[in-house]
Parts: structure tokens; C-alpha cells; sequence
């Protein structure tokens, strides 16, 4: 086996070692520089995404209050419509006088449970 040693100050591996530093070198700071513009572009866009999920959470509580002023509206306007109803078939003129002769058949109701004399609501409220 024969020992090739090269001299220590052989111009042509002076050249390649500097090359390849050289090479190294720009390939990590080309490295570096893509790695930032990556960051960079994350950055933007999980700003953008953070807008985006703040618009969105105040788009659903819009929709929620919404969603509950149908549900309130749409109440009031069955009970209108019942109370109005109850007031047509019981031949009243105004909620007041409805809600006095609710109030009168409940009392009505109430004493005939506690005097046990209570069996058929029609003939307490007739």
C-alpha cells in the first residue's frame, strides 16, 4: 500500500477548501434568507387568520342576538294572537278586562280546591 500525503500548502486544495467554504457559506445564508421569508410569510398570514376568527366570533354573536330577537318576537306574536282570540271568544274589549277575568277564574278555582267543592271547571267558570 502505497501513502499518498499531500503538501500542506498545495495551492489547488487551498483553492478547493475556500470554494467549498465559500459554497457552504452561501448555501446556509441562502438557507437563512428563505427561512426568514417563510417566517415571515407565516407570520402574515396567521395575523390575517387572527382578523378573520375575531370577525367571525363577532359575526356569530350578531347571529345569536338575532337568532334570540326572532325567538322573542315570534313569542309575543303567538301570545297576541292567543290572547286575542281568548278576548274574541270571550266577547272582551281590552287585555285589561282578559287579564281580570283570568285573574277572577283563577281565584275561583282556588277557592273551590280549598273548599273541596271543586269537579268540573266549566261550571266554576260559568
Amino acid at each position: 500500500m502505497r501513502n499518498l500525503t499531500l503538501p500542506a500548502e498545495s495551492p489547488s486544495l487551498s483553492r478547493l477548501a475556500l470554494k467549498a467554504y465559500k459554497n457552504t457559506s452561501y448555501v446556509a445564508r441562502k438557507v437563512a434568507k428563505e427561512q426568514r421569508r417563510l417566517e415571515e410569510a407565516e407570520e402574515k398570514v396567521e395575523g390575517e387568520f387572527m382578523l378573520l376568527q375575531a370577525e367571525s366570533t363577532r359575526i356569530h354573536n350578531e347571529m345569536n342576538a338575532k337568532l334570540a330577537q326572532i325567538t322573542r318576537l315570534r313569542r309575543q306574536r303567538r301570545q297576541v294572537e292567543s290572547k286575542g282570540l281568548d278576548m274574541l271568544r270571550r266577547g272582551l274589549n281590552s287585555i285589561d278586562e282578559l287579564e281580570q277575568a283570568e285573574k277572577d277564574e283563577n281565584a275561583a278555582f282556588e277557592q273551590a280546591i280549598s273548599e273541596g267543592t271543586f269537579h268540573d271547571w266549566s261550571a266554576i267558570v260559568e
